[in-house]
């Protein structure tokens, strides 16, 4: 029996291929491209992403009881999920992350759901929340619809997918860590455009709530997307400017979210 510690080139190769899929390798042309265009940027890192086969979208489909949104769809008939992170130059010091724009491949596109804890609190309870509110919010125990986890926010709440029971509709909501929703966008595509507009700054959902994004990181908004702040007053008015800033963008999301050939 052979052990793959007496063949050194297959242990170095199943390393590279382990530090390949962890970190991916350098792009100094697209790094280069980056710097033209914003030179406050030092390093940007991307995972590639496989396209997603049709039949795995329609097992996912199957057993959730429920049809994707075409532009979701499509995305992940191009790209089975997106993580890019990128680094800022500080002054005087080493450059930090400061930038992630990520959303779950298919796999982990997992429907959200809370049960009972040891405090006692239930579905009911958290629904109870929004019972004083005109705007219709995602309820988490009824069939009415179903919730699904578009990006984990690294814990400082949910992204959320929420399709009706018939999958006539759907709209895309950041669940904050009091379990509150916040509408962010009605279709895949418009919240698309807003992660690439706030180009995946920390906290950038909570600009569309009532906490708004924490002032100690606020520097860096001013800094890198100082449009998103201009002629804001107030939280309201940053979310109108946004939404404006936003239709000005030139973004066609067929060319975006152009099918890949997955063979």
């Amino acid at each position: 029996m052979k052990y793959v510690h007496s063949r050194p080139e297959l242990f170095k190769d199943k390393l590279i291929e382990s530090r390949k899929k962890y970190h991916p390798p350098p792009n100094p042309e697209r790094d280069e491209l980056v710097k033209k265009q914003r030179p406050e940027i030092d390093h940007v890192m991307v995972k590639d992403k496989p396209p997603c086969f049709i039949d795995i979208i329609q097992r996912w489909e199957e057993k959730n009881s429920c049809h994707l949104p075409n532009d979701l769809k499509q995305f992940y008939l191009m790209s089975d999920g997106m993580e890019i992170k990128w680094l800022v130059k500080a002054e005087n010091s080493a450059p930090v992350f400061i930038g992630k724009m990520f959303i779950n491949g298919i796999i982990d596109l997992n429907r959200i759901g809370f049960s009972k804890n040891a405090k006692g609190i239930t579905l009911d309870d958290l629904n109870d929340f929004s019972v004083n509110d005109v705007t219709h919010y995602p309820l988490f125990n009824t069939e009415e619809n179903r919730i699904f986890e578009l990006d984990p926010c690294d814990g400082n709440g949910r992204v959320s997918l929420v399709i009706n029971a018939d999958s006539s509709k759907s709209s895309i909501w950041f669940l904050d860590r009091s379990l509150k929703f916040h509408h962010l966008a009605d279709t895949f595509t418009e919240y698309y455009r807003l992660l690439l507009l706030h180009c995946g700054l920390p906290f950038w959902h909570y600009n569309y709530t009532d906490f708004g994004i924490p002032p100690y990181i606020l520097h860096w908004y001013y800094m890198l997307v100082p449009a998103l702040f201009t002629n804001s007053n107030n939280n309201s008015n940053e979310n109108d400017q946004t939404t404006k800033s936003s239709s000005l963008i030139e973004f066609d999301p067929e060319k975006v979210f152009q099918r890949k050939n997955a063979v």
